[in-house]
């Protein structure tokens, strides 16, 4: 469930970054890489950034300086379910996995 300003993530992937990542903000890709293969799942990664700059949550989030993303719903593949959405220095991004 996604909380008041729009951001989730998923426990097993919370789980992943407190504890098997013991508290780290960023990973190599090898070390998602290898979580992906411990879980069974492949990522793909969204970002608001990629919207078109008239897409109302990207002007909200990016001129109006409005963190409340609970609007932005990016959709993925079919098969496809969301582990992540969170924030970077670049805005916000969702993950979604699939099974690999």
């Amino acid at each position: 469930m996604r909380d008041q300003d729009g951001y989730f993530i998923h426990p097993d992937l919370l789980h992943f970054w407190t504890v098997t990542m013991d508290g780290a903000e960023h990973c190599t890709p090898q070390q998602w890489e290898d979580l992906e293969t411990r879980a069974g799942i492949k990522t793909s990664i969204y970002h608001l950034n990629n919207e078109n700059i008239d897409h109302p949550l990207y002007v909200s989030y990016f001129d109006n300086g409005n963190l409340d993303i609970t609007e932005w719903d990016p959709s993925p593949e079919p098969g496809w379910w969301l582990i992540e959405i969170g924030d970077s220095e670049d805005g916000p991004y969702a993950v979604y996995a699939t099974h690999a």
